[in-house]
């Protein structure tokens, strides 16, 4: 991976279809990714992180996305927010147990 790859894809928000385009805007190897939206319907930001701890990986992602709000509908907006979380917080979980039984 490196600086200016794009990616593009397909993700569920409250079982809306959401596609987008991202672009990598930074890159350090096995410490950190930041991407930014270039096609999407709100503008995101994400940043992966990568800690050694001993024999293990922490893993830390963080996702903004400061246009969200209205995309949903304002009353909407918390409780898709909260959804969203914890969809990502699952998706997370399972690519742990996946990587540990590998």
């Amino acid at each position: 991976m490196e600086k200016g790859v794009r990616a593009s894809g397909v993700t569920r928000v409250a079982g809306k279809r959401v596609e987008w385009t991202s672009e990598v805007t930074e890159y350090d190897e096995g410490s950190q990714v930041e991407m930014r939206s270039l096609e999407a319907p709100m503008d995101f930001q994400i940043t992966w992180t990568y800690e050694q701890e001993g024999d293990a990986t922490r893993v830390t992602f963080e996702q903004d996305a400061p246009d969200l709000h209205g995309f949903f509908g304002k009353l909407a907006d918390p409780v898709v927010t909260k959804m969203y979380s914890r969809d990502i917080r699952n998706n997370l979980d399972n690519l742990k147990i996946l990587l540990e039984e590998s």
